[in-house]
């Protein structure tokens, strides 16, 4: 059931707000599904060959499952995760029609207060406060395959991701954190994700364990 919850956090993040039915649609094929698999092993339970009947019928309603995941984008966190931030402003400037982006994502002072307290743990300097500026201060900052360039992408995307998630939620569930809870939980994911990562020791990456409070796994050479 985990790539069928992570298809729903795609539509979630992702669907406009208007026709927004679209996540609840994709649940009521999950459950129709789950219904029509029950179906069957009630109905074979019984037979000498049910087991395999079953199985058969499963992988059917899976194959369906995965081509109705076909349909789903790829979110604007994602993108930016890896390296591209035009793609992924592309894409929220799609979801959103004509809505003034900067706004949504950091100039309001809920987004502002957050992207203040991740700057520093990004080593950015720069003072931009639009999206536009913000990938220009990236740039400055170095963007190749150095261990803070991918911290700076991470935390980037964690903050589009996060922030997106927070303006739903305060609109759609009425549910409200404040901007230190959603920066300890940008923390939190950027935090796992660097864990995950294999890299060559160096000055640059023991710093950056440091600062953390990680390790990471090391290449073997």
């Amino acid at each position: 059931m985990a790539p069928i919850r992570h298809a729903t956090i795609h539509i979630r993040d992702c669907s406009i707000e208007v026709p927004r039915g679209l996540e609840c649609l994709f649940q009521l094929l999950v459950t129709v599904d789950i219904l029509f698999a029950n179906i069957i092993n009630y109905f074979t339970s019984s037979h000498p060959y049910g087991w395999r009947i079953s199985l058969g019928g499963v992988a059917i309603l899976t194959l369906f499952l995965a081509i109705e995941s076909l349909a789903i984008v790829e979110t604007p966190a994602s993108l930016i995760e890896r390296g591209h931030p035009e793609k992924g402003l592309a894409t929220l400037r799609k979801i959103r029609g004509a809505e003034d982006l900067d706004h949504l994502l950091f100039q309001c002072q809920f987004a502002t207060e957050v992207w203040g307290k991740v700057k520093g743990l990004a080593e950015m300097s720069g003072q931009g406060t639009n999206w536009h500026q913000i990938i220009n201060d990236m740039v400055n900052s170095g963007n190749g395959n150095n261990i803070m360039s991918v911290v700076r992408r991470l935390l980037l995307a964690a903050s589009v991701y996060n922030i997106w998630k927070e303006r739903n939620g305060r609109i759609f569930r009425d549910v409200t954190r404040s901007s230190e809870d959603v920066f300890k939980g940008i923390v939190e994911t950027v935090k796992t994700r660097l864990m995950s990562l294999t890299v060559r020791e160096s000055m640059a990456v023991r710093r950056m364990e440091s600062l953390w409070g990680i390790t990471c796994k090391r290449v073997v050479s």
